[in-house]
């Protein structure tokens, strides 16, 4: 049986993305924010994409992604059992100076909603939401790296 090659055309289609969902922020709590930890920096909550972590004062990349679900155990020590419920809105208290930042089921000071909550353990010990969509103005992360790059 001979095979026949046939050209494929695919119009010469690429598609690149350019980190635009992946702001750089500033780290202006007093510690180090660890890889994958979730963070509110400069009005983009999302997890620390940065390896090594970022340190106070500097600069790096977090992930703001919505379309996904977020699996984490980063909530609030002590929730009664079934705190979470599913479809309800999820709320994320900042982190503070050494304080890391936590996921709760209710508002509380300084708390911002950040998603709706597709599953949680029973215990309370982790939850797994959607994340809400974030605006960002490409052009100016475009200018904030030039700036990275320029200082380097």
């Amino acid at each position: 049986m001979a095979m026949t090659d046939y050209k494929t055309s695919n119009y010469d289609f690429h598609e690149q993305t350019l980190n635009d969902n992946q702001p750089s922020v500033k780290n202006t709590a007093t510690r180090t924010v660890v890889h994958y930890e979730l963070v509110l920096l400069n009005g983009y909550f999302g997890e620390v994409r940065q390896y090594e972590g970022i340190e106070p004062n500097a600069r790096g990349r977090i992930c703001i992604e919505h379309a996904r679900t977020l699996h984490t155990s980063q909530v609030k020590a002590g929730l009664a059992e079934d705190a979470f419920v599913v479809d309800a809105v999820v709320f994320f208290v900042p982190q503070a100076l050494l304080v890391e930042g936590y996921l709760c089921a209710v508002s509380e000071a300084d708390a911002v909603p950040v998603g709706i909550i597709t599953d949680a353990d029973s215990l309370s010990a982790w939850v797994e939401f959607r994340p809400f969509s974030q605006s960002s103005d490409v052009s100016l992360m475009r200018d904030e790296l030039v700036k990275i790059v320029e200082a380097v």
